[in-house]
């Protein structure tokens, strides 16, 4: 987690978004990544069967909070096919038509590609799932979180949303983790994003963050990211990512101290408290 003080003499969230634009991703990861795997950046357009940018196909993985499911095909397309996987949504299959215009094809081509999709999963009581309790998964992922949208971003009736939707997100995703394995969160760095502090809830919900690198969505071919809410189709559009980056968690060892990680995530305005553990546990 970057240090507040330290935030406050980096650059504001606006003119690094400008930097970017300037520069572009790769520049910018260079700079701001310098300790990053080259390995982690290859980025497989069919170029390489079995492994795509943070995922390979010998691993059980479950996605939660899909959208249209274009993320997931993607991955199964990447690897090959998605008979290691589980894709699940919130949606009952008659919101996913409703909400989304490739929602059903989607899901249509990834069970064609093996995966196996659940429907109405909440991931606030997913580890209590009848199909899910008994599994353990190498690789959990969820992609740009977001609870109902009630209030502005900025709202803090908002933010607490997002708060007590991360809560539920971390303690299930805990429940589910195989021995060595990883939570995935893709999320905004920016302000009010930031004030979600996803670091610390899932620290207090037994999680360590192993480091944050950059989110690409050019490294996952096929996605299409969804704002998931609204009318008239709204909820079919897609919503500027700006910088964002993939937070890598694994389980806490309670049997001994860890150092912290060395922060690796774009740096951004500060405006950030200390949060109570009332208010993350």
């Amino acid at each position: 987690m970057v240090s507040r003080k330290v935030c406050r003499k980096l650059e504001s969230a606006d003119a690094l978004l400008e930097r970017i634009e300037f520069l572009g991703c790769d520049e910018v990861s260079r700079i701001y990544f310098p300790d990053e795997d080259p390995l982690n950046r290859v980025v497989t357009k069919g170029l390489k069967k079995g492994y795509i940018v943070n995922y390979s196909e010998w691993e059980e993985i479950l996605l939660v909070g899909e959208g249209d499911f274009s993320f997931s095909l993607g991955l199964a397309r990447a690897l090959g096919d998605g008979t290691n996987m589980i894709a699940t949504s919130l949606d009952r299959p008659d919101n996913l038509h409703r909400k989304y215009s490739n929602g059903i094809e989607n899901v249509r081509e990834l069970r064609a590609l093996g995966c196996r999709v659940l429907h109405g999963i909440a991931v606030r009581w997913m580890s209590r799932h009848a199909f899910l309790q008994s599994k353990k998964f190498h690789k959990i992922v969820f992609n740009f979180p977001y609870a109902n949208l009630r209030f502005p971003d900025e709202c803090e009736k908002q933010i607490r949303l997002h708060r007590d939707l991360m809560k539920g997100f971390f303690s299930n995703a805990r429940a589910l983790l195989a021995e060595g394995g990883e939570v995935h969160v893709s999320h905004k760095l920016t302000y009010p994003y930031d004030e979600w502090h996803v670091e610390e809830i899932a620290e207090h919900n037994g999680l360590q963050l192993i480091k944050c690198v950059p989110f690409r969505i050019s490294d996952y071919p096929g996605y299409s990211n969804k704002r998931g809410y609204g009318n008239d189709g709204l909820s079919d559009t897609s919503f500027p990512l700006g910088a964002s980056g993939t937070f890598k968690f694994t389980a806490a060892d309670q049997n001994s101290v860890r150092p912290r990680p060395t922060p690796t995530c774009f740096p951004v305005i500060c405006r950030r408290r200390k949060i109570s553990k009332r208010e993350v546990v």
